[in-house]
């Protein structure tokens, strides 16, 4: 099944490259950017933790300055927070209250509140919390939809909670994510690049393949593949196509030079054959030299039959059916006869065929690749 409609090697490669850059550069965003929020959020928690340990000897020093409800003068208004809670102090707001967006609230033992800065929207089940994060080991912040809580415990066993708002954790690390994906973005498109020029150059052996085999399809079998580099994967089968290609020459040029001979040959014994039929057409003859002429043909027809069967063996040789036999002949016994057929042709053109003294030669050659040479 093609996942993918493109049906160029280049643009698949390059396409997945791509896809697979960016998929792993989101996932590194998105780890980094998750690193970043819990470093913040475990410096904030740090530092939280080091504005109450800075205010808690204050809010001990100054406890008798909180007014319950029994001392609070009829003129004075109700404490915020409601009729039930302590008033908060104004002097232990300027004294420790330095950091901007940093809330406290204290719980004694029993869970009532001692002291407060902001009232509005604390948890309804902050001295649970505050507990829960004393009592759990490893455990040092709480966050909720909008705020980091930390709480630490008095040697008298009473908690007090810090809290901070997200906000300028949230604007920090919005900001850093977008500088990160800048440069993810970057540093993508430039791998991109990058990949694309390392696969053109590595796909060039592939093009000039292409350019020699269309060129070898053309008619033009002397084109080879140049300077393939024998240490690469597509170098080494250059090589092996460069060889490949020139033993399919040598082999064209062996067929074009054994057409050629064989048109050649075949057209010597059939002008035998034409030239005796005409002579003995001219004026009546003997039967001798009628019979003469007959087994000249003959010995002319024979010598295109073995032509013949040279092109059929050349046929199947090239089909790999070709079984090669051990023969050897005399030429000594063939030179007579070859002189035989070739004399008429030399009389036309007043030529004299003489034969001498033969030596015996014996060579490993049929009979019939013997007369062909002759």
């Amino acid at each position: 099944m093609n996942i993918l409609p493109i049906k160029s090697l280049y643009w698949r490669i390059q396409t997945f490259y791509c896809l697979a850059l960016t998929i792993f550069a989101s996932v590194v965003v998105v780890f980094v950017v998750q690193t970043e929020i819990g470093n913040r959020e475990q410096r904030l928690a740090s530092k939280l933790i080091g504005c109450a340990m800075n205010a808690l000897p204050q809010l001990i020093s100054h406890r008798g300055d909180v007014h319950d409800n029994h001392d609070r003068p009829e003129n004075r208004p109700p404490p915020m927070g409601g009729p039930d809670m302590p008033m908060r102090s104004h002097k232990h707001e300027v004294s420790y209250q330095e950091e901007i967006g940093v809330e406290f609230k204290k719980f004694d033992q029993a869970g009532t509140i001692e002291y407060f800065t902001a009232e509005s929207d604390w948890p309804a089940q902050s001295y649970e919390v505050g507990r829960a994060l004393i009592s759990t080991p490893g455990k040092s912040y709480h966050i909720d939809s909008s705020h980091l809580y930390v709480a630490v415990e008095t040697l008298s066993g009473d908690t007090l909670m810090v809290r901070h708002s997200l906000d300028a954790i949230y604007v920090g690390v919005y900001r850093y994510s977008f500088k990160l994906c800048l440069a993810a973005l970057i540093g993508v498109v430039t791998l991109c690049a990058l990949g694309a020029y390392i696969l053109k150059e590595a796909l060039k052996p592939v093009n000039v393949i292409r350019t020699t085999a269309h060129d070898i399809a053309l008619g033009n079998l002397s084109s080879r593949i140049q300077n393939p580099d024998p240490h690469t994967e597509l170098g080494s089968l250059s090589h092996d196509l460069n060889t490949s290609f020139a033993q399919l020459e040598d082999s064209f040029a062996t067929q074009k030079r054994f057409i050629s001979d064989a048109s050649h040959e075949i057209r010597t014994p059939l002008t035998i054959i034409l030239t005796n039929a005409q002579l003995s057409l001219r004026k009546t003859r003997s039967i001798e030299e009628y019979q003469q002429t007959i087994q000249k043909c003959l010995t002319a027809g024979l010598h295109i039959k073995t032509l013949v069967e040279a092109l059929l063996e050349l046929a199947r040789s090239d089909a790999g059916k070709l079984n090669p036999k051990q023969e050897s002949s005399q030429i000594s016994d063939l030179i007579p006869t070859e002189v035989e057929q070739l004399k008429i042709l030399a009389q036309e053109k007043e030529i004299t065929i003489s034969v001498g003294h033969i030596c015996p030669l014996k060579v490993s050659l049929g009979q019939e690749q013997a007369s062909r040479i002759l």
